[in-house]
């Protein structure tokens, strides 16, 4: 097949854009490992100073605000010091530096203000670490990025140009220049998310202390912070990343001649509805601009841009995922990412793509409270991940949610799985709703408290009840009384041989149900 058409740009360009994410990868996983220390090296420090200073009732603000003895100054001093010379090493702030300086001369220092210059020192490094993989990852995204469009672009066509090597000052001009809607350097945001995580630092020590209690929570509530700063510094890298090697596109396709560009999306179940929309568009290269135009238009973007020759359009395929085996497979190259979605949405049912989206990009939060309901429901509880996302993700959560709550209040034994739960709402379905009460009411539909009474409860010593005694107590009931109004809506109960069952008049649904126990 002939490389000049548009499939094989296509390819060639999302393949080396993948390549270059990974690569970026490479610095958010050192820089995970990074925070992961410090959560850990913080969570000692924290223990170690409370220990020192606290006596059988805590502490109080009073101990925190004491001066360090002249053992412990000197101590500090030493850190300090040994502050200054690990900054060299991470690029401080120089703000920060100067703070260093002056402490390492100070003689009056209290308990207070030595424990948050330990933290600062940490929060500084990271974030001077941060900074530092930010910027390599950028370099490395910009400079390679240039080369291979320059090198995939002549091998396509068939044709060598000469190119000088990239200038230096070219990528300095660029990182030096706010991209995104707030105007700000990665640099800039770098530092203001420090000064937030110090903002929270120094107010829950200050709560710590004010209220004497021990300080797990407010370690708790620090690293918690700090792994949110973790996954801040995570997506900075990747979307900084992201840009240069859209940047560095662009400087490459315009010292090449190239005069329009297409936008590539992945063809898979991870790709975004702004993605999605982007897929195939093609733009002049007067109108590129990241995050309208050209990628990346979010955080963790996987889009990326290929040379458009309208001479080669209508030739060859692209790859696509199946959204249920994952496999690859070719479709048309003109397809989009919306033909594509309703392909899949075709063939596996209505919504099925952005279900399975959910799925990926909720499967932390997922997993988290997967956890929540394996402590509360044991054994009855999905067996893995995957299948408490089936039914998160269907018509049945609403069920399972209503199923959970029944059994951790005892309403429903645990001997009752929510696979015989489900099986007795159909039941009550197929059995019940439709018929018609002695006094006219057409049974519409039954809340989730009458299926768990349906069902019963060893805990609460209550049987269940037979589909039978309960359409003998709405059909031919010994007794039917009053209906009884109040702000959860009315309920009129109908007393058979056997069983009670309670109805809204008014809507027709199911309230609850009892076995009769005869005097």
């Amino acid at each position: 097949m002939s490389k000049n058409n548009a499939a094989y740009w296509a390819k060639r360009y999302k393949q080396m854009e993948d390549a270059l994410q990974d690569k970026s990868y490479e610095y958010v996983k050192n820089l995970e490992k990074q925070y992961n220390e410090a959560i850990t090296e913080l969570d000692t420090k924290i223990r170690a100073w409370y220990q020192r200073i606290a006596n059988n009732n805590g502490i109080s603000y009073s101990d925190a605000q004491k001066l360090l003895t002249a053992d412990e100054l000197e101590e500090f001093h030493w850190s300090v010091g040994e502050y200054i010379r690990r900054g060299r090493k991470f690029g401080i702030d120089g703000s920060w530096a100067k703070e260093l300086e002056n402490a390492s001369a100070r003689v009056h220092i209290s308990r207070l203000e030595s424990i948050k210059f330990q933290i600062r020192e940490k929060i500084e490094e990271l974030s001077g670490g941060t900074i530092k993989a930010t910027q390599a990852a950028a370099r490395s995204a910009f400079t390679e990025s240039y080369y291979h469009t320059a090198y995939e672009l002549q091998k396509g066509l068939g044709v060598g140009w000469t190119m000088q090597a990239l200038d230096e000052r070219r990528f300095e001009k660029v990182l030096s220049r706010p991209w995104t809607a707030d105007g700000k350097s990665f640099t800039a945001r770098c530092w203001e998310k420090k000064e937030n995580f110090m903002n929270v630092v120094s107010r829950e020590l200050t709560r710590m202390i004010a209220t004497g209690e021990a300080p797990d929570r407010a370690i708790d509530a620090i690293s918690k912070q700090l792994k949110v700063t973790k996954q801040n510094a995570g997506r900075l890298v990747m979307t900084e990343s992201a840009f240069f090697a859209s940047a560095a596109q662009k400087d490459c396709f315009n010292d090449l001649g190239v005069e329009r560009y297409s936008v590539v999306a992945t063809l898979d179940k991870s790709t975004c509805d702004i993605c999605g929309d982007m897929d195939g568009k093609v733009f002049q290269m007067s109108k590129f601009e990241v995050g309208i135009t050209a990628p990346p238009f979010h955080p963790w973007c996987r889009c990326c841009t290929a040379p458009y020759f309208e001479d080669m359009q209508g030739i060859g395929n692209r790859f696509a995922r199946d959204v249920e085996s994952n496999r690859r497979f070719t479709v048309p190259k003109e397809m989009t990412y919306e033909e594509w979605k309703a392909q899949q949405d075709a063939k596996y049912g209505e919504g099925f793509v952005d279900k399975e989206r959910k799925k990926r990009y909720n499967y932390n939060k997922n997993k988290e409270q997967y956890s929540r309901y394996v402590k509360s429901l044991g054994n009855n509880a999905p067996k893995t991940i995957d299948d408490f996302q089936k039914i998160k993700y269907s018509d049945q959560y609403e069920f399972f949610k209503a199923y959970s709550k029944s059994i951790r209040t005892g309403e429903l034994s645990p001997l009752a799985d929510f696979e015989l739960y489900l099986k007795m709402s159909s039941h009550i379905d197929s059995k019940i709703i439709g018929i018609k009460t002695q006094t006219g009411i057409i049974v519409a539909g039954k809340s989730y408290h009458f299926i768990s009474r349906y069902i019963g409860s060893v805990e609460q010593r209550r049987n269940g009840v037979s589909f039978q005694d309960c359409i003998d107590a709405l059909i031919e009931p010994e007794k039917v009384d009053d209906i009884v109004h109040n702000k959860n809506g009315d309920s009129q109960r109908f007393i058979g041989k056997n069983a009670t069952v309670t109805i809204n008049p008014s809507t027709g649904i199911l309230i609850q149900t009892n076995p009769r126990h005869k005097k």
